[in-house]
């Protein structure tokens, strides 16, 4: 991001210009949200819209609100909603509830939101703006963004955006080996109902950390059916997901502490499932993981290290490698269907990781 940081911006369509080039791609029914320093564009976070419920709405922004608070030295933010669709009614915003409940959470952390903006399927606007000789109804027309400075810029400095990644998805889970993906379906079904409501409990997300690791360490010797299960099924809690991701961006032991400094992680459970690994053969010796540790890891830099990199980090070296041809190595496979969203990351990204994974990683029926 050293070239994006550096460009300076003059109007909203220059500001919108840089979101698909941060993220990776287009976003659809999303909503990003974006920390700022004074004029300088920090932390940025994709997710999408929650479910409608007053509930589900407040959850949403706080957590919205919390992860981009880790960045402390941030003092404002910038919201985009991305929709299907126009915004052509004055009188209504259908995002009206979640703005309210993002903007009154972002002040909390001092965070206050300094502009916002609704991006339709051909027209942008400011979602506060009602003067019509600046803001006119349905808006400007995207080609506004797209023919923008900043996006010329970008693409001038080697910079690109890439189809959005759930529709590669179709092609990632095509099934080539049946017997073998009902096995890891079947697996998978197990585990999601034992893992459900605890995969963050200290013990067991160490336990899966410690499988991921043996995976890892194991490769280009593939997992078998029930490890690929496991990894799909532990995979179905985003919280999950961002610690799996942090420990391969680091080690397991910083990313379990990154994660229970931030106050993620919950009380041990009476019993820790993880997969025995000669169940179904590859990569096994019949033995329960190691369960790690992360009492030793210095507790603030572990912090701020699992912070930065779910808030914008990109993952390098051989451990990322390794996992970037695991997921390339075995297309149409359960193991694939769970791994084959980590490559991304490694291009652009945390943002670009749950479009892949929301769709992929469901529990099988």
């Amino acid at each position: 991001m050293e070239n994006i940081d550096k460009i300076k911006v003059s109007s909203g369509e220059d500001l919108l210009a840089f979101i698909p080039h941060i993220i990776g791609y287009w976003p659809e029914n999303s909503v990003v949200c974006i920390g700022m320093l004074g004029k300088t564009l920090r932390a940025t976070i994709r997710l999408d819209y929650p479910p409608g419920s007053a509930v589900d709405t407040e959850r949403f922004s706080t957590l919205v609100a919390g992860q981009l608070s880790a960045d402390r030295q941030a003092d404002g933010a910038l919201i985009a909603f991305f929709g299907s669709s126009d915004w052509n009614n004055p009188e209504h915003f259908v995002h009206q509830k979640l703005y309210d409940a993002l903007t009154q959470a972002l002040a909390s952390h001092g965070m206050p939101v300094r502009d916002a903006w609704y991006v339709g399927k051909e027209h942008w606007r400011s979602i506060d703006c009602n003067n019509p000789e600046c803001c006119p109804w349905p808006g400007r027309t995207n080609t506004k963004i797209t023919a923008s400075f900043v996006n010329a810029e970008l693409i001038y400095r080697g910079s690109s955006v890439a189809g959005n990644p759930r529709e590669r998805v179709p092609e990632l889970i095509a099934v080539r080996d049946a017997n073998f993906s009902q096995r890891v379906a079947d697996s998978a079904v197990m585990f999601a109902k034992n893992l459900q409501g605890h995969g963050m409990a200290e013990n067991q997300l160490s336990a899966t950390l410690a499988v991921w690791e043996r995976v890892l360490a194991r490769w280009p010797e593939p997992p078998g059916s029930s490890v690929s299960g496991f990894l799909m099924a532990c995979l179905e809690e985003s919280s999950v997901r961002d610690t799996v991701l942090a420990s391969i961006a680091s080690t397991p032991q910083q990313a379990l502490a990154g994660a229970t400094g931030s106050g993620c992680v919950l009380a041990n459970i009476t019993q820790v499932r993880v997969p025995r690994e000669g169940d179904s053969g590859g990569q096994g010796d019949g033995k329960i993981v190691d369960i790690f540790d992360a009492s030793d890891i210095e507790n603030n830099a572990a912090i701020a290290y699992f912070n930065a990199i779910l808030l914008g980090g990109q993952l390098r070296g051989r451990r990322a490698d390794r996992s970037a041809e695991l997921a390339a190595d075995r297309p149409g496979r359960g193991s694939a269907a769970v791994l084959g969203a980590l490559h991304d990351w490694f291009k652009a990204g945390p943002c670009a990781v749950h479009a892949w994974l929301d769709p992929v990683v469901q529990r099988p029926r």
